[in-house]
């Protein structure tokens, strides 16, 4: 799970994709590249967008939100649609700016359920979080008992919400974490250190990426690059783990696991989405090789049957990009059965 806080004032860096400086001097075009996309054109459409950046109101400091559902494009418009109360080419002192792209694993595709999420109608917490609370639900009952209400049905609203009452009720609490030790031990965020309290400057580190990497070049879509793509991108996953010479194939995650797999009654193939249809593809070579029954199954769907599983099957489960809700669930319910379950991406 990655976090990233924003305080009006004040920034803390937990991790995720960030950038420092003058937001208002840049065009919307450039802002967009937060997200890692460009000109408005991205081809998964139903994932929800937002920015949250510095601003003033009655010169006061406050961060200002705006989010939207759709494509890039649509956050662009949204952006220069609030010129009137947005100052782009007013200069700040610090200056802090965050964005976010959500594929919606709680709450439906929409502009409110977008991140950045906030603490309070002030924005004075605003956070984007990659991943999945399980308790939300417990923190966020607690925090409605407090007489907080929530404004999207996020997970991630859990976050901002928290923070702010701990930092309103524990106005001194450290962000040490409990440890046994006689010492006081502090927590310094974005920072390496030999030993304690010897404070380390981390060196910045150039990151090479080619602007055609994550350009559509000369296809329509993005989707469309992808397909054509395939080849390279095969033969750069075999790249390593294939030795065509001894015509051996080593596959790190799961050679420690070959003497049971070679025992097991079945094999299950378990994923969401694309993942799906890979093993769907994939069912069938498998079988041929292993000479192991093969079952492919929808994750939402080998949960809501509650299949059988047993001791003696072993069960992979293909990702899509990260973690997926139903595919987590998945295999704590086939490790709960007693399920050798190798974890594939």
């Amino acid at each position: 799970m990655v976090v990233l806080l924003v305080r009006n004032g004040f920034t803390e860096i937990l991790a995720l994709e960030t950038w420092l400086g003058s937001l208002r001097s840049l065009p919307p075009q450039t802002m967009m590249v937060l997200f890692g996309l460009l000109e408005g054109d991205n081809v998964y459409v139903k994932l929800d967008k937002g920015v949250a950046i510095d601003d003033k109101l009655n010169n006061n400091d406050c961060i200002r939100i705006l989010r939207r559902q759709g494509k890039v494009a649509m956050l662009e418009e949204e952006i220069w649609s609030s010129q009137a109360k947005l100052d782009l080419g007013e200069n700040f002192e610090t200056h802090v700016g965050i964005a976010h792209t959500r594929w919606a694993t709680h709450g439906a595709p929409s502009a409110i359920n977008s991140h950045p999420q906030r603490s309070d109608e002030d924005n004075e917490f605003v956070v984007v979080h990659n991943g999945i609370i399980t308790n939300y639900k417990d923190i966020k009952q607690f925090l409605e008992k407090k007489g907080f209400q929530f404004e999207s049905e996020t997970d991630t609203e859990v976050i901002a919400k928290l923070i702010k009452h701990l930092h309103d009720t524990l106005p001194n609490l450290s962000l040490s974490e409990p440890f046994n030790n006689s010492k006081v031990l502090s927590l310094w965020i974005n920072r390496k250190r030999e030993k304690n309290f010897d404070t380390q400057t981390r060196e910045i580190t150039t990151l090479k990426l080619e602007i055609q990497q994550i350009m559509k070049g000369n296809y329509s879509s993005f989707m469309q690059k992808e397909i054509f793509e395939q080849s390279e991108s095969v033969m750069n996953t075999m790249r390593g783990r294939v030795d065509f010479k001894s015509g051996s194939v080593i596959l790190g995650g799961i050679k420690d696991y070959i003497g049971d797999i070679k025992r097991c009654r079945r094999l299950l193939l378990i994923g969401c989405g694309t993942s799906f249809h890979s093993a769907i593809a994939t069912r069938q070579i498998l079988e041929e090789l292993t000479e192991l029954p093969v079952m492919v199954e929808l994750a939402s769907d080998f949960l809501d049957r509650k299949t059988p599983v047993f001791r003696d099957d072993v069960c992979f489960f293909i990702s899509q990009s990260g973690e997926t809700a139903e595919s987590l669930i998945a295999l704590r319910y086939c490790k709960q059965r007693g399920a050798l379950t190798p974890l594939e991406h």
